[in-house]
């Protein structure tokens, strides 16, 4: 199930921005110029696409620094501000 998430996330992301790449150039070449509410939406839809590949990025290498700190029992994890707490 977590896989199908995944995919659903990443597809809306590639399809959010080829919209605003399809939707911007049908504009300009049609009238000549780009309207403002097309460049909004070209902007959330990119700003969707980075918090998609980017939150997963992230995520992902936590879990891989996590998974190896565990396997190889590594002191040198990253804990953030739970050091500055002792």
């Amino acid at each position: 199930m977590a896989r199908w998430k995944e995919i659903t996330q990443y597809s809306t992301a590639v399809v959010g921005m080829g919209s605003g790449i399809v939707l911007s150039f049908f504009q300009y070449f049609g009238s000549g110029d780009v309207s403002g509410a097309v460049l909004g939406y070209v902007g959330q839809m990119l700003t969707y696409a980075a918090a998609i590949f980017g939150a997963a990025m992230y995520w992902n290498n936590k879990y891989l620094d996590l998974k190896r700190a565990i396997i190889h029992g590594d002191s040198k994890l990253d804990t953030g501000s739970l050091e500055t707490a002792k």
